[in-house]
């Protein structure tokens, strides 16, 4: 009786690791990639080290002019928004074989400007200068003035695209099935607020069909598409 018993749970045991093993193996999904480090991984542009052009738009107006690449200080583009306008900027690149990737795609609705920098509230017919510096490298951008404030009903929005970002994601040398999971899963918008400070989730959308990362913004701090 005994042995009939042991052998009774040694099959059981036995038949439960079977099937938890065929589980494991007729699964197609990746393993979640492992980050020990707890550090951002932004998401780089294809060809980093090659030449980039970048246009910039206002408003849905014709491209002010393409200009070779510029240091990553100097990658910047400023408008002016308005209390009682829409006002949209626009920012692309431009790739070796002259086609137009978007990137950068930030509006601040009619109503959104709600505090000042250093304190105070707009006006019903006012205005300020906002400026986005962006890095030539990787997906990665700044918004200032520093201290702005958005209306929490009425929030700036911003729109990154990484269509024309490094398909492998994790920088393996493989672009496989583990980058794929990486852009459909992991990739979302962090923000810095200072250079010492450490990266953080913001709540975001990512369109894996049009390849865009989406966030209401409540202030202006850095933001990187990430993972």
């Amino acid at each position: 009786m005994i042995h009939g018993r042991w052998r009774w749970k040694a099959a059981t045991w036995l038949g439960l690791v079977l099937l938890l093993n065929g589980c494991r193996e007729s699964s197609n999904a990746p393993e979640p990639p492992v980050r020990p480090d707890g550090r951002v991984h932004p998401v780089v542009w294809a060809n980093p080290g090659a030449s980039r052009q970048f246009v910039v738009r206002r408003n849905g107006q014709a491209p002010s002019g393409i200009a070779p690449a510029a240091p990553a200080s100097d990658n910047q583009a400023s408008f002016w928004a308005y209390t009682d306008r829409d006002q949209t900027l626009t920012v692309g690149s431009v790739a070796e074989d002259g086609s137009f990737q978007p990137f950068i795609d930030f509006t601040v609705p009619r109503g959104a400007l709600f505090r000042r920098p250093l304190g105070g509230l707009f006006g019903l017919r006012d205005s300020i200068e906002i400026s986005v510096t962006w890095d030539e490298t990787a997906l990665q951008m700044n918004f200032e003035p520093t201290g702005l404030g958005f209306n929490p009903l009425i929030r700036a929005h911003l729109v990154v695209s990484y269509q024309g970002a490094n398909p492998d994601f994790n920088g393996d040398g493989v672009v496989d099935a583990l980058d794929e999971y990486i852009s459909q899963v992991l990739l979302v918008l962090q923000t810095q607020r200072t250079a010492l400070d450490p990266w953080s989730v913001i709540p975001s959308v990512n369109d894996v069909v049009n390849k865009t990362i989406s966030a209401d913004l409540n202030h202006f701090t850095g933001y990187a598409v990430s993972w």
